[in-house]
């Protein structure tokens, strides 16, 4: 454990809340570096989401679901920042900073935002169809086309 680790849990506001930091830090890190690519932003997202949870934390009945709807809503926006930023910049991610995942992720980044969203938050969090709906605000029909578009683009890349 980092120290930095221990002075933010140290402020926490209950015993609940430590315990809840640190039993979700590290699944809400790895969710951030599979959405964007990035071990360091990935835990800089969950960072973000930890601290509106415990901001929020009295007035949550799914404080996990609500950690988990702040980490994708700043995913989102961090992922059409770089879009914008390689669009206008040329800029890259280098081959090192990619997870280790396998073949698929670089179909994956392929992807725009939101239905990499639904992708991962499906198959790497194995959320049912209505909780995708739930944290990403849309409705569930929206997440199945989603889904279907993604599995097809993905289909025709591999092929």
């Amino acid at each position: 454990m980092r120290a930095d680790e221990d002075s933010v849990t140290a402020d926490a506001l209950s015993p609940d809340f430590d315990r809840f930091y640190r039993e979700h830090r590290g699944r809400l890190e790895r969710l951030g570096h599979v959405l964007t690519g990035s071990r360091t932003v990935g835990e800089e997202l969950a960072q973000e989401a930890l601290l509106a949870t415990s901001v929020a934390w009295d007035d949550l009945d799914e404080p996990r679901a609500f950690a988990r709807r702040v980490l994708v809503n700043k995913a989102a926006s961090f992922t059409r920042h770089q879009v914008v930023t390689r669009r206008y910049l040329s800029a890259r991610r280098g081959p090192t900073d990619q997870p280790a995942l396998d073949y698929l992720w670089d179909v994956i980044v392929k992807l725009r935002p939101e239905p990499r969203i639904a992708v991962v938050l499906r198959f790497y969090e194995d959320l049912s169809i209505d909780e995708i709906a739930q944290i990403t605000d849309v409705p569930p029909g929206t997440v199945k086309s989603r889904l279907h578009r993604a599995m097809s683009k993905m289909r025709r890349e591999l092929r």
